[in-house]
């Protein structure tokens, strides 16, 4: 598993999101300040892939994670296992009683390949071989505990490999085994106490009797089948005689039932008289159609009423015209001597004004200076003086003026007279010519439209002759109206004449429907054939013919009644002998059933019977293979029960567990000591004492063994990462269950107690680490070690929450 990107959001320091990109990174460095959050990016790769944050000592303790404030944190690990791209993803959601990761998923190319938190931490063991444990002992190296395990009591040390490889299986292998035995113990009992109970009868001699039993029902069963033919012929001939009885019986009732409706002859007068009431009612309908055709033949020869009418109409209105133009024209003659009579009056009336109006000039030019002042009003100027007027000129006119101006004022009123009689009597004589024009033009109008009237057709001239037409087409019309009323008379005469028939003619229908229904339930026995014309002659033919039929078929009835009572002695004597045959072998088929039914009665109790021979054959033969098979079962189990107990005996033993964790150490040691001689450039090697304690081969002086605990800080640092990478290497094969191998490696060590040699040395040593192809991580705050290292992330707290960035030197 390699590590590619990781996405974190609400994640312990980390409320923002934060990106870390580890793509063709091999060595980097997680450092910062101390509780600048670099160990939680640890815990959040852990976290995406397991559920589960390896510094909490609960694995199901995931609250811790979430932010401080904050309702969820998020996290999405890509990561590459061999050649193919993952991608996980979980989120921690705050609850009232702590924290829920249901929300997870694991991706391929796209494809969700797990949707639920179980189910992503199933498939990520599967990918990477490791459950959390083994994951938190190999990929984020327990440095700690590596240095208590380099100087730890052998004791000690036996205990902490038991539990880092899971060597504790073997001694639930062992309890597993003395389970298995006891629970083959008692298997074994079950098989015995079912061989002795319900496999005792499974014997040779029980197999044999049961196939002799079946044998002979089985020939009984054949004898009945042979039987069966002979039997279902006798069975068919009592139905035959049965049929015949039935049908024999049928035909008599049918012949017996033969009688005539009630009422035929009454009908038949009925009949009659509605078929002559119809015969007269179609004479009336044809003689009122032959009527009324001829008066609409005499109307056709004469024109349209409603032409005769208008042109009537129109005549008598020009009639009316003319009388009134020849009213109208004395009236305009004498409006026109009266116009010109007041005319000439206008014109006389003239003539006194005007010399009136001469004498009244007269005098007053004779008068000028009265005529002045009179004329002068307040405010004009003075023709005189020029100045203007302030007060009336008062001026008596002389008496002769006056008289004069009285005798203009009479002149013009009488003019004014003359001038009104005149337009009077001038607008009368215009309106008694306007009506005179108005009526000849309505004559003009009703002659233009006589004359497209008569163009029509030829019509008297006279308003006599027209009228006489009117009165004669009026006459027509009336006698057509009357043809046509007799008409539809007949008619309605003639519908119910015809719906009587109808409905004598449905009486008969039903006659003929009873008689064809009579002489149709004896067909078979051929009547004689009908006078379809005469309904009574029928029926009386059918009853003679029924009445002569009737004894025969009682006859055949009585025939078939014997035929079947031999059928029936004949069956039951064959079927007596074949229930004796089976009663001798032991059938007993309880009480049969009477009639046909009693031979499959006893067939199916010997069919039976057969089949439970049978079965008890093949069960019989069943439970001696199974009694065969359950001894070969005890035989197996007891053989089981053995081994398992010897088993467990075996691995209960202290010195196999004591065996086996030697060998594991002596094989991390060797790994080991090939890492620390690259380590440590030559200088030292790991060898295992014979009281399983560490020893450490000095190669600068003779190949001197010495105690491991007289290492320095720095050798006892790299002897530790020694035996942490051998056991990251060779886990798969130590521990009890296999893991695929890791491409990635995290140190969260303490580096900051180490002395500037010493740190020297380790800071050597990782770089070493990073050129073998493995993905190493480092999480320190020792800025001269983090210097060192050619990737650094720097993890920064920028007020309430952190912050990554990656430098590359």
């Amino acid at each position: 598993m390699r590590p590619i990107r990781l996405e974190l959001s609400g994640f312990a320091s980390f409320r923002e999101p934060a990106v870390l990109d580890f793509e063709d990174v091999d060595l980097f460095v997680l450092t910062g300040p101390t509780g600048a959050g670099k160990s939680s990016v640890i815990d959040a790769m852990t976290m995406c892939l397991y559920g589960s944050v390896p510094r909490y000592d609960d694995k199901r303790l995931v609250a811790p994670a979430i932010s401080q404030g904050q309702l969820e944190a998020r996290v999405r690990l890509d990561f590459t296992v061999g050649d193919v791209r993952y991608a996980a993803v979980r989120v921690i959601q705050r609850t009232k009683r702590g924290a829920t990761t249901k929300e997870a998923r694991l991706e391929r190319d796209g494809h969700v390949l797990a949707g639920t938190a179980d189910e992503v931490t199933a498939q990520v063991e599967r990918l990477l071989g490791l459950g959390f444990e083994h994951f938190t002992r190999t990929v984020v190296l327990p440095q700690g505990d590596f240095h208590e395990f380099l100087h730890a009591k052998p004791g000690e040390r036996q205990d902490l490999l038991v539990r880092l490889l899971d060597l504790d299986v073997y001694r639930q292998v062992a309890s597993a085994a003395r389970a298995d035995e006891a629970a083959a113990k008692a298997t074994a009992e079950a098989l015995r106490r079912r061989l002795d109970d319900e496999l005792a009868d499974a014997t040779d001699e029980a197999v044999a009797a049961a196939r002799d039993a079946a044998t002979r029902l089985r020939e009984v069963v054949a004898e009945l089948d042979t039987a069966r033919p002979d039997l279902e012929t006798l069975v068919e001939r009592g139905r035959e005689a049965r049929r015949d009885v039935a049908h024999a019986t049928e035909q008599r009732d049918a012949v017996a039932a033969i009688a005539p409706p009630d009422g035929l002859d009454a009908l038949a007068e009925r009949l009659s008289a509605a078929t002559t009431a119809a015969a007269e009612a179609e004479a009336s309908v044809n003689t009122a159609d032959e009527q009324l055709e001829r008066r609409r033949t005499a109307r056709a020869e004469q024109p349209e009423t409603d032409l005769v009418n208008r042109v009537l109409e129109a005549t008598e209105a020009l009639d009316r015209a003319q009388q009134v133009v020849a009213a109208q024209q004395p009236e305009v003659a004498a409006a026109v001597r009266a116009a010109s009579e007041a005319d000439e009056q206008h014109r006389a009336a003239r003539v006194p004004l005007e010399v009136a109006e001469a004498a009244l000039t007269e005098l007053r030019r004779a008068h000028a200076a009265h005529t002045l002042r009179s004329e002068v009003t307040v405010g004009d100027p003075c023709p005189v003086c020029h100045r203007e007027v302030t007060a009336p000129l008062v001026s008596t006119p002389p008496n002769d003026i006056a008289t004069a101006e009285a005798a203009v004022a009479r002149a013009r009123q009488a003019l004014a007279d003359r001038d009104v009689t005149a337009r009077k009597a001038n607008e009368d004589l215009a309106r008694a010519q306007a009506q005179l024009d108005a009526t000849r033009s309505a004559i003009a109008e009703r002659e233009e439209a006589l004359v497209q009237l008569r163009a029509v057709t030829a019509l008297p001239d006279t308003i006599e002759q027209l009228r006489s037409l009117a009165t004669e087409v009026a006459a027509l019309d009336r006698a057509i109206a009357s043809a046509e009323a007799v008409a539809r008379k007949a008619r309605t005469s003639a519908k119910r004449a015809k719906d009587a028939m109808a409905a004598l003619d449905t009486e008969r229908q039903t006659a003929w429907q009873a008689f064809d229904r009579a002489r149709d339930d004896v067909a078979t026995l051929k009547p004689p054939a009908p006078d379809r014309d005469d309904l009574g002659a029928a029926w009386r033919a059918l009853v003679e013919w029924a009445q002569s039929t009737r004894p025969e078929l009682e006859r055949r009835a009585a025939d078939a009644e014997q035929a079947i009572e031999a059928a029936i002695g004949a069956y039951n004597r064959r079927l007596h002998e074949l229930r004796d045959r089976a009663a001798a072998i032991g059938v007993r088929a309880g009480t049969p059933p009477a009639g046909e039914e009693a031979f499959a009665h006893l067939r199916d109790a010997c069919v039976h019977a057969a089949t439970r021979a049978a079965s008890r054959v093949e069960r019989l033969e069943q439970q001696r293979e199974q009694a065969a098979q359950v001894r070969d079962e005890l035989t197996a189990t007891e053989r089981r029960a053995q081994l398992s107990g010897a088993l467990g005996q075996h691995l209960n033993a202290k010195r196999f567990e004591k065996w086996l964790l030697n060998r594991a150490l002596r094989r991390l040691v060797a790994g080991a000591s090939e890492v620390l001689i690259e380590l440590s450039s030559g200088v030292y090697s790991l060898a295992l004492a014979d009281d399983n304690n560490f020893l450490v081969i000095d190669h600068r002086n003779a190949d001197a063994p010495r105690s491991a605990r007289t290492l320095s800080g720095g050798e006892t640092f790299l002897a530790s990462l020694s035996l942490a990478l051998s056991l990251a290497e060779d886990i798969a094969a130590l521990a009890a269950q296999g893991s695929a191998r890791l491409d990635a490696l995290f140190l969260d060590e303490g580096f900051g107690t180490l002395d500037a040699n010493t740190l020297d040395i380790v800071a050597a040593a990782i770089e070493e680490l990073g050129s073998r192809g493995r993905m190493v991580g480092l999480v320190t705050h020792v800025r001269e070690l983090a210097e060192r290292i050619p990737v650094r992330y720097e993890v920064r707290r920028d007020g309430t929450t952190s912050r990554v960035e990656k430098v590359t030197t």
